[in-house]
């Protein structure tokens, strides 16, 4: 009976590390215009809302949930224009790699949210690793961008694996005695 335990909790452990699944964030959790590139003075902002930004890197589903406008965040200061997913690094401007206008909730000009699931092309897989994609919300009073996000994978927490190895040596022990 313990060398089955052992077995479950060394699965389950294993599970865990290779995730199929991984959180995506904005960098400093916000789409700003001083992040745009050049910056720009525009007070909007926007957010992750609810389960936020995932992919799966099996299906290459890039899963979004960010409002902008709305939910405490300053409105648009021009109309809605558009939007998407670029490739460049943070600094820099890039080509389109995903349009957000399928998933795109329009509840006023200014302000709105995206939900919902889109493909993101195998060949900028790696980029999205690396920090090099980035969303955009185009306006008619900034046509090349009045809010940007960089899309960055967090790391593991530290304390979180520790954590994780501590309780594991102490099942270990436990199981032994």
């Amino acid at each position: 009976m313990k060398r089955l335990l052992v077995a479950v909790a060394v699965l389950l452990v294993m599970g865990c590390v290779r995730a199929e699944v991984f959180e995506v964030d904005l960098w400093n959790g916000l789409l700003v215009g001083q992040q745009e590139v050049p910056a720009n003075t525009s007070a909007a902002q926007g957010g992750e809302a609810g389960l936020g930004i995932r992919y799966n890197s099996e299906s290459n589903e890039l899963m979004i949930n960010v409002a902008y406008g709305m939910f405490g965040w300053n409105r648009l200061e021009g109309n809605y224009t558009g939007s998407g997913i670029y490739a460049g690094q943070i600094g820099e401007n890039g080509d389109l790699v995903l349009d957000l206008k399928p998933i795109q909730v329009s509840l006023n000009p200014r302000y709105g949210f995206f939900q919902g699931t889109l493909v993101l092309p195998q060949q900028y897989e790696l980029a999205l690793y690396q920090g090099g994609l980035y969303m955009n919300i185009k306006s008619a009073m900034y046509p090349n961008g009045e809010i940007r996000g960089q899309l960055v994978i967090p790391e593991p927490g530290t304390m979180a694996l520790l954590g994780l190895g501590l309780g594991g040596l102490f099942f270990i022990r436990r199981v032994r005695a």
